[in-house]
Formats: structure tokens, sequence, C-alpha cells
């Protein structure tokens, strides 16, 4: 079935531990939408950025190869950069942009800039045992185990008062992150219908 989204422009932003799927479940997501969205990514932001061998690149490198934060003070002009290419009059789709209250506030500067509305949240819960081993899994460089346990810490340190402020807000969708993707995906979908975001296309 084919979904359109009830007001445009939306911005969803999905959150959640590493490991917990969001970019595969944002994939699935936006491929039974009537008209797809953007998807903003700060992994794949950063690995461009990396890849293009710039001043900004290499200092995200040495931040994140040991498993580091890229702080708001970098994370602001690469984002303000990577919005000015997008076509945002239907929303955008986003994947774990947002991770501290610092980014959040960045955020909402450009939001602001972009007259965009404020978003979503939708929260994928995975437990922390689930996420490391799926992470391990997932045989990244960057992903060693002492890598994960860091990222997890300051997943539950700083990312959950994101999500708070946002639940403060009457925006934001937890969802089960267990079980099979296409179970995790029914789920996101009768989620986002009963919260108003979605309407089937008959």
């Amino acid at each position: 079935m084919t979904y359109r989204l009830t007001t445009t422009p939306t911005l969803l932003h999905v959150l959640g531990p590493q490991g917990s799927g969001k970019g595969t479940q944002v994939a699935l997501l936006n491929a039974v939408l009537n008209v797809a969205l953007p998807v903003i990514t700060m992994g794949q932001v950063f690995r461009d950025e990396i890849a293009k061998s710039t001043v900004r690149g290499q200092q995200i490198k040495a931040i994140i190869d040991p498993g580091g934060k890229v702080p708001a003070a970098l994370w602001e002009p690469i984002l303000r950069d990577y919005l000015a290419t997008l076509d945002l009059s239907n929303g955008a789709l986003l994947d774990g942009v947002v991770r501290d209250i610092n980014q959040l506030n960045a955020f909402e500067r450009l939001r602001s800039e972009q007259g965009l509305p404020e978003p979503y949240v939708l929260a994928i819960q995975v437990p922390e045992e689930e996420s490391i081993k799926r992470l391990l899994l997932r045989g990244r460089h960057d992903d060693t185990e002492a890598a994960i346990h860091r990222r997890l810490a300051w997943s539950q340190a700083e990312v959950e008062p994101v999500i708070d402020l946002y639940i403060t807000h009457g925006r934001t969708i937890y969802v089960n992150g267990l079980g099979s993707v296409d179970t995790i995906h029914d789920r996101i979908i009768s989620k986002l219908v009963i919260a108003g975001l979605l309407t089937p296309l008959t």
C-alpha cells in the first residue's frame, strides 16, 4: 500500500540507539510514500565530507574514527551546506540527525532559516544487548566493541533528553524495535497512521 503525508512539509526525525535499524526503516518508509522525501543521514553527510579530503572532513575523521561525537560547532555548518542542496518543499526524513541538546539548538536555528515546521520524532526502542549484537555483525571499521559501548552510553545520556523534549511538545512516537525488519516497518506505519501523519491511498 502507498501512503501520503497528511500535511506538507513534514519533518520526521527517526531516533534510536545505534543498531536500532534507523536507516533500514527510513528507507522502507520512504519507499511506501507516494512522493519520496529527501533523507538526511549525518553519518553519510560526514562520510561524504571525509571523502572530499576537506579540512572539515579531516577534523571529522579524527573525531569519529575512535568513536567520538562531532561537536555542534562543526556539525552545524556542514548540515547547513547540505540542506542548501535539497528540495525540502515536502519535508524530509531525518536519520539520527540530532543527538544532543547542543545539536538540537543548532538544528532549530537551521530549521528556522529554512522556514520548516517542528519535526515529529519516531523513537525506535531496542535493548542495549541487541544493539551491540547488531553493530558487531555489521562489521564496520569504527564498530569496535569499545567504540560501540561509548556510543551507546552517549545515546542514553544525550539522545534521550532530546526525545524527552519532543515528548513535552506532544511530537514523539515510540516504536518497539525488536522483531523482523518487516514487523518493525508495519509497526511504524501503523503508529504514523494513528498519529495522523500518514494517510493510506486507495
